[in-house]
C-alpha cells in the first residue's frame, strides 16, 4: 500500500491526496521498519522447527516417566494384593519387575525376597538377595531375610552369621532377632535364644506376636521351664485361638506341669480344629494315661497314709486294752481323756477311708477291707468308751467282748497285710514298665514357626 511522502502514514491505491495531512499524494518508499519486522519475522521461522523438536521430545520424555512412574506403582499394587491372597509367585513376579525398573528402591527387594521364601524358593531367594545387597550393602532388612533363607536349609552357621549382621546394623529389627532366636535354639543355645525373641517380642506387631509367643514357649519347654511356657502359649491363644500348633504347644506343657484338666482342654480344643490328627490323638491319650498315673499316686500316697494311722491307733487301742485288763479298777467308771481321743481319731479315719476314691478297680479288694477294718476299730473305741465310762470291774463278760472285737480286727489286719503284700508287688511291677517307657525320648513340641504375611 503506498505512504504518503509528507506524513509517512499509509493511503489507499489511487488517492488523490492524504487523508491523514491533505497532502498531494505522490509515490513514496516503504519505511526500513517494515524491511527489519520481515527479517525478524524470516529469522523466528528458522527456530519453529527446532522448537517443535524440543517440545516434542519433552512431551515423549514426559510421557516415558509417567509411564515408567505408573508401571512401577501398578505392580507395586498387583504384588500386594496377590502377596495378600496368598499368591506369592505371582507377587514375586510383580516385585521383581519392580527391583529392575528401580533398583534402588530397597522396598522392592525386600517385598520380593520375602515372596520368594514364602513361596518357597530358598535357593533363587539366596541369588536375588545378594544381589539386592550389591545395590543396598547396609540393608539390614535384606540380611534377614538372607539368614532366614539359610534357617530354612538348616545352614544354621551361615544363617546366624547373616541375621547377627542384621542386627548389629539394626538391633531391634524383629525379623533378625526372630530368627537368631530360632537358630540359636536348633543349634543348643536356648538362652541366647530367649534373649532374641524377647527382643523380637517387643518390636513385633499384633499379627507377628503370636508367633513369637508360641517360640518363646517352645524354648521354655525345651529349657524345661513349663509355667513359663504355658504362660506364653496362653498370650499366643488370646491373639490366635484357632492355631492347632498352639493348643498342642499348651498340652504338653500343661501335661508336664501335671495341670490334666487345662492339659485335656487344649487338646479338646485342638482336636475340634482338627478331628483326624494322629497326633492330637495321641497326646490325649498319653494325658489320660498320666493323669491315671498320677491319680494312682496320689491315691496310694494318701491311702498309705492312712493306714499307717490305722495301723497307730489299733496298736494303741490294744496296748490300752491290754492296760485295761490289768487297772480296770482305776480306769472304769470315769471319763479318760485317751478314750476321747481314740473316739475322734476312729471317727476321722472312717470318714477319711470313705471320702477317698479308688481310682481304678484294681485297688477295690484292698479298699473295700481298709474301709472294713477302720468301721470295726470305730466300734470297737465306742464299746470301749461304753465300758470305761459306765463299766465297773466285775463287768468281765463286756472285757472280754472288747478283747474278742481286737481278735477279729488283728484277724481282719493278717488278711489286709497279704492283699497288700500283693498289691505293691504290683505296683512294682508296674513302676518297672513304666520306667523303660520313660527311657524313649519325648517327642519334642514345633519349634519351627508358623509365619504368616510379612514379617
Amino acid at each position: 500500500m503506498p505512504i504518503c511522502a509528507n506524513c509517512g502514514k499509509e493511503i489507499k491505491e489511487g488517492a488523490a491526496f492524504c487523508t491523514a495531512c491533505g497532502a498531494k499524494t505522490t509515490q513514496a518508499p516503504e519505511q526500513p521498519q517494515k524491511e527489519e519486522t520481515k527479517e525478524r519475522e524470516r529469522a523466528r521461522g528458522k527456530w519453529v522447527p527446532f522448537a517443535a523438536v524440543i517440545l516434542a521430545v519433552g512431551i515423549i520424555y514426559g510421557g516415558f516417566l509417567t509411564y515408567s512412574f505408573y508401571s512401577f506403582y501398578k505392580a507395586k499394587s498387583e504384588g500386594k494384593i496377590a502377596y495378600n491372597a496368598g499368591n506369592y509367585l505371582i507377587a514375586a513376579k510383580h516385585f521383581r519387575y519392580m527391583t529392575r525398573k528401580k533398583p534402588k528402591n530397597e522396598d522392592a527387594w525386600v517385598m520380593l525376597g520375602d515372596s520368594m521364601l514364602l513361596a518357597g524358593k530358598h535357593n533363587e531367594v539366596k541369588d536375588t538377595l545378594k544381589n539386592g545387597l550389591r545395590w543396598h550393602p547396609s540393608s539390614a532388612r535384606l540380611l534377614a531375610i538372607l539368614g532366614q533363607a539359610y534357617y530354612e536349609e538348616k545352614d544354621y552357621e551361615k544363617a546366624r552369621e547373616h541375621l547377627a549382621q542384621a542386627i548389629k546394623k539394626d538391633k531391634n529389627l524383629y525379623s533378625a532377632n526372630f530368627y537368631l532366636g530360632f537358630t540359636l535354639a536348633a543349634t543348643g543355645k536356648p538362652r541366647t535364644a530367649l534373649k532374641h525373641l524377647e527382643r523380637a517380642l517387643d518390636n513385633a506387631t499384633k499379627e507377628n506376636a503370636v508367633n513369637v509367643y508360641e517360640a518363646l514357649a517352645n524354648t521354655y519347654y525345651a529349657t524345661g521351664e513349663h509355667k513359663k511356657a504355658a504362660d506364653h502359649i496362653e498370650r499366643a491363644i488370646d491373639i490366635d485361638p484357632n492355631r492347632f500348633s498352639l493348643r498342642i504347644t499348651a498340652s504338653k506343657a500343661y501335661k508336664a506341669l501335671e495341670d490334666y484338666k487345662n492339659a485335656l482342654m487344649h487338646i479338646s480344643g485342638a482336636l475340634k480344629l482338627d478331628p483326624k490328627s494322629k497326633e492330637a490323638k495321641k497326646l490325649e491319650k498319653e494325658i489320660n494315661e498320666s493323669q491315671a498315673v498320677v491319680r494312682e499316686a496320689e491315691y496310694l500316697k494318701r491311702r498309705t497314709e492312712l493306714d499307717a494311722r490305722y495301723m497307730r491307733l489299733y496298736t494303741e487301742l490294744n496296748d490300752f486294752i491290754t492296760y485295761l485288763n490289768k487297772e480296770m479298777r482305776n480306769v472304769v467308771g470315769k471319763p479318760n481323756p485317751k478314750v476321747d481321743a481314740f473316739v475322734k481319731e476312729g471317727d476321722a479315719l472312717d470318714a477319711e477311708y470313705r471320702a477317698l476314691k479308688s481310682p481304678t478297680d484294681k485297688y477295690y479288694t484292698v479298699h473295700s477291707v481298709c474301709m472294713a477294718n477302720a468301721a470295726l476299730l470305730k466300734e470297737l473305741i465306742y464299746k470301749l468308751r461304753d465300758f470305761v465310762v459306765s463299766g465297773t470291774e466285775d463287768d468281765k463278760d463286756r472285757l472280754e467282748e472288747l478283747a474278742s472285737k481286737i481278735d477279729i480286727i488283728s484277724r481282719e489286719n493278717e488278711r489286709l497285710a497279704e492283699i497288700l503284700k500283693s498289691e505293691k508287688e504290683e505296683v512294682k511291677l508296674e513302676e518297672t514298665e513304666t520306667e523303660e517307657k520313660e527311657k524313649k525320648p519325648e517327642e519334642k513340641p514345633i519349634t519351627t514357626p508358623e509365619v504368616k504375611g510379612k514379617k
